[in-house]
């Protein structure tokens, strides 16, 4: 199931949390580099879009199926 339609490259996988601040996050999986990865893009209010995605991978290899989860601070764990 695709996550966007813009830019290049496909998204896909999205796994989904919301905090305890009711801010919602979405992990999921990108070959824009030209390498499967796994990126993270938050919603800081409910009415605002999405932010800027964030790449969560470091390394050249394949990351995919991602799953993520919020503590109860409210840190994120993407796995």
């Amino acid at each position: 199931f695709p996550v966007t339609i813009h830019g290049e490259g496909i998204q896909r996988s999205p796994a989904i949390v919301v905090d305890k601040l009711a801010k919602l996050h979405v992990a999921y999986e990108s070959n824009e580099t030209g390498t499967w990865q796994i990126n993270v893009c938050s919603m800081r209010d409910w009415d605002e879009a999405m932010k800027v995605s964030q790449t969560i991978s470091r390394s050249d290899h394949v990351s995919n199926v991602p799953s993520i989860s919020a503590d109860g601070d409210g840190r994120l764990l993407v796995a």
